[in-house]
């Protein structure tokens, strides 16, 4: 839809349902492709009512080799870029807080294919840290993202968190690559051991 005068009645008619139950509403825009809008705001297609009548609005697309949600526009405050994953099953994982910008995204949603696996930034972490250590790793996350710094170009991911959640989801991965991951707390701390290992290949 277009015309202001076709999508203006249709979202009066959603606030009034979302008032009445007390439920929020998402909605899903394509963006086009105009290269002549360079904010994102202004490349959502159809209306531009669609954007304006929005409280909150998010902008999904590639940065910096995985997945991402970065706003775009917010009534109250801004929220940092999360970078995600979305599993074999479809359910999403949070890998954290990343840094990318609006026209990054933009650029980046015209030239990423269609279909492949996208990168995952944990998994590029610890197979740049195991090529730095041959012998192996360990240390805990905060530690792995600050040696992952000068290994990884753009990695894409600041939270600490967000390795330790992510590791045990792959770590067939990892072992297919030829690593083993190991856990175990000391002091009360997470410690992360990586180590190389035989691939089913070379075995």
């Amino acid at each position: 839809m277009n015309a202001a005068s076709d999508i203006r009645p249709l979202l009066d008619g959603l606030r009034a349902v979302c008032r009445e139950t007390g439920c929020t509403a998402l909605l899903v825009a394509h963006s086009n492709k105009s290269s002549q809008q360079t904010r994102a705001a202004y490349r959502a297609a159809g209306s531009s009512d669609l954007v304006n009548g929005c409280r909150s609005v998010l902008l999904v697309g590639y940065g910096n080799g995985a997945r991402v949600a970065l706003q775009i526009k917010s009534n109250a405050r801004y929220g940092p870029p999360i970078a995600f994953d979305v599993g074999d099953a479809g359910g999403l994982r949070w890998l954290g807080v990343c840094d990318v910008d609006e026209e990054e995204v933009l650029n980046a949603s015209r030239t990423k294919p269609t279909r492949g696996e996208p990168v995952d930034p944990v998994f590029e972490l610890v197979r740049a840290l195991v090529a730095a250590n041959p012998d192996g790793w360990q240390g805990t996350a905060s530690q792995m993202l600050a040696q992952g710094a000068g290994l990884v170009p753009r990695l894409g991911i600041t939270d600490p968190r967000a390795i330790g959640r992510s590791l045990p989801g792959i770590a067939d991965k990892l072992r297919a690559a030829g690593i083993e991951w190991r856990r175990r707390t000391k002091n009360g701390m997470a410690i992360h051991e990586f180590f190389p290992r035989e691939t089913d290949e070379e075995a």
